[in-house]
């Protein structure tokens, strides 16, 4: 789990200036929908 929270920040919100908490949750909503179903994996 952590190293999920360490590349949702390095790879979603380090990298964006967001001005709303609604724009933030929008991005983290889109970061774990990516991470978990788009992303290349090392599952075979």
């Amino acid at each position: 789990m952590e190293t999920f929270h360490l590349l949702l920040k390095r790879a979603e919100l380090y990298l964006k200036a967001y001005e709303t908490l609604t724009e933030v949750q929008a991005a983290i909503g889109w970061y774990i929908n990516f991470y978990n179903r788009n992303r290349i994996s090392n599952v075979a």
